[in-house]
């Protein structure tokens, strides 16, 4: 995705990311009878890769650690504190954390490529127009 105008703006990236984590907790909270700490787990972890795929690596990173707070706080039990009581919550707060930061890391790392695929092929064009400019 281009990022010219108005997603050119850190703060606007930054505060996109978070925000879209924040709604989905909200969301998520209000749902909490209904899914399990897996289904929320997957719901972050695909902001965390929508962060990373259309605003880069540093707010997935800000997005992933949001969501891994709101994992932990208000999912896990027990709820409201910063305790995890469970060993295999405690796996899976892990499992979902290092799931996060790694797909975060790749998304924004296949989106660099791409567009340094881009550049190289604009690169690589530029002669040829030449060349078939002046052989018209």
């Amino acid at each position: 995705m281009d990022q010219n105008g108005v997603l050119n703006s850190k703060l606007l990236r930054f505060g996109l990311s978070v925000a879209a984590v924040l709604l989905a907790a909200i969301g998520l909270i209000e749902l909490r009878e209904k899914v399990n700490s897996t289904t929320v787990a997957l719901a972050f972890l695909v902001i965390v890769l929508s962060a990373a795929t259309f605003f880069g690596r540093n707010p997935a990173l800000l997005a992933s650690f949001v969501a891994m707070l709101c994992f932990n706080y208000f999912f896990l039990p027990p709820v409201h504190t910063w305790t995890i009581s469970d060993p295999q919550n405690l796996v899976a707060w892990t499992a979902f954390t290092i799931t996060a930061l790694v797909a975060g890391e790749l998304s924004a790392y296949a989106n660099r490529r791409a567009r340094e695929a881009e550049q190289l092929y604009e690169e690589l064009q530029k002669p040829l127009r030449r060349q078939l400019r002046q052989r018209l």
